[in-house]
C-alpha cells in the first residue's frame, strides 16, 4: 500500500513444535509412563481426583463432591469461568462436552477415570498453546507421553499428534496456528477442522482496546482505498503497548479515539482470510508499519485535533506524505 497522506483539521475542544516420539522406545515405554508424566506436570489434586474416580462412581449430572470441585478447577484452566461449587450441573457438563468436541473425542454424559486421564493430557497441550517460552511454544515430548497420546488419538482415527496441537490452539483462540496444524494433520476431519478456523469478519470499528488506556481527545480517521473482499486490521501502539485495534471490512473508513499528546506507531495487516483478533490474517496476510517524513515510524497526535490517514488513495489528497515499510507477521 502506497500513496499515503496525513491531513489534520483543528477540532474545537516464534513456534517450536517438538515432534513427539511416534512410537514407544526400545526401553518399553507404556501408557502408564505417559500417565506418570502427565501427573508429574499437574496439580497433585488432579491425581487424587483420578484415584477417587478409579475407586468410585463416575461423575454425572447432579454429582456433588470435592472431586467435582477439583474437576471444575481443571476446567477453568482451559479458560472456562465456572463457580467452584462442587456440584456438577449444566455449566460443568457443558464445559466437559465443549472440551470433548474441541479435542475430537466422543461426547459423553459421564466423567470417569479414563475421561479424566484424557482431559489431563489435553490440558498439557492447552498450556503449551497459550504459554510462550523464550524459544516458542513447547508441546509435551516424552516417550511415555507419546504412548498415552497414541491411545487417545486412535479414538479420533489417526495416530497424529498434530491434530491435538490444532485442537489445543483452537481452544486457546489461536486460529491461524490451529489452521496450520490441522492442515498438516492426518485425520478424517482435519480438513473440516482447518476450514472452521477461518473466522467471520467482525463489524467495522474498534475490536480491541487496552483496558488501562484512557483518553479520547485526539481523533484519527483512517481511510483506506481497497476492494470489499479485502479486510484490514489496524493496530495502534503507544510505546510497546497495543492500545487499540480496529477492523475495516466493507467500506473505507474507521475511526480511533486516542489520548492526545502521545506518539503512536500504526501497523496495518490486510488479507481475505481472518483468523481472529489474536492471529489477524496469519502468515498469508500482508503487514506494514506506517513511516513519516522525519524517518520515524511514530507520529505525535495532539489533543484537540482530528487527523485523517489516507491509505492507498487513487487521487492526491492534501497533507504530509506517509509511507510504509513491510514487516514480518510475527512483529505485527
Amino acid at each position: 500500500m502506497k500513496n499515503f497522506f496525513l491531513s489534520l483539521i483543528v477540532l474545537i475542544a516464534a513456534v517450536i513444535f517438538p515432534s513427539l516420539n511416534a512410537a514407544a522406545d526400545d526401553s518399553g515405554s507404556s501408557g502408564s509412563e505417559g500417565l506418570d508424566y502427565v501427573l508429574s506436570q499437574l496439580d497433585p489434586a488432579y491425581a487424587k481426583a483420578l484415584e477417587e474416580l478409579r475407586g468410585g462412581d463416575p461423575i454425572a449430572n447432579g454429582t456433588q463432591s470435592e472431586t467435582v470441585r477439583t474437576v471444575q478447577t481443571m476446567f477453568n484452566e482451559f479458560g472456562f469461568n465456572l463457580p467452584l461449587t462442587g456440584g456438577f450441573y449444566n455449566q460443568s457438563m457443558g464445559a466437559l462436552q465443549t472440551l470433548e468436541a474441541t479435542f475430537g473425542a466422543k461426547k459423553t454424559d459421564l466423567l470417569d477415570a479414563d475421561t479424566l486421564e484424557r482431559l489431563m493430557a489435553y490440558l498439557l497441550y492447552y498450556r503449551a498453546a497459550v504459554n510462550e517460552t523464550s524459544e516458542g511454544k513447547e508441546f509435551p515430548n516424552t516417550p511415555g507421553f507419546a504412548e498415552l497420546e497414541r491411545n487417545m488419538v486412535q479414538e479420533i482415527a489417526s495416530n497424529d499428534h498434530r491434530y491435538l496441537i490444532g485442537c489445543a490452539y483452537e481452544m486457546a483462540g489461536s486460529y491461524w496456528e490451529a489452521y496450520q496444524a490441522f492442515k498438516n494433520a492426518d485425520t478424517d476431519d482435519a480438513r473440516t477442522r482447518m476450514d472452521s478456523c477461518e473466522q467471520s469478519w467482525p463489524a467495522n470499528g474498534e475490536i480491541y482496546r487496552d483496558p488501562n488506556f484512557y483518553g479520547t481527545n485526539a481523533v484519527l480517521h483512517i481511510k483506506i482505498g481497497k476492494s470489499d473482499s479485502l479486510g484490514v486490521m489496524v493496530k495502534i501502539f503507544r510505546g510497546e503497548d497495543n492500545v487499540s485495534s480496529l477492523f475495516l471490512g466493507k467500506g473505507d473508513t474507521v475511526t480511533a479515539y486516542l489520548a492526545g499528546g502521545s506518539k503512536y506507531q500504526i501497523k496495518l495487516g490486510a488479507g481475505e482470510k481472518w483468523f481472529g483478533v489474536k492471529d489477524a490474517f496469519g502468515e498469508i496476510g500482508n503487514y506494514e508499519v506506517m513511516t513519516y517524513d522525519d524517518g520515524s515510524d511514530k507520529i505525535l497526535l495532539d489533543a484537540g485535533y482530528i487527523y485523517t490517514l489516507n491509505i492507498n488513495t487513487t487521487t492526491p489528497v492534501p497533507g504530509d506524505p506517509v509511507d510504509s515499510d513491510d514487516i514480518p507477521y510475527k512483529t505485527f
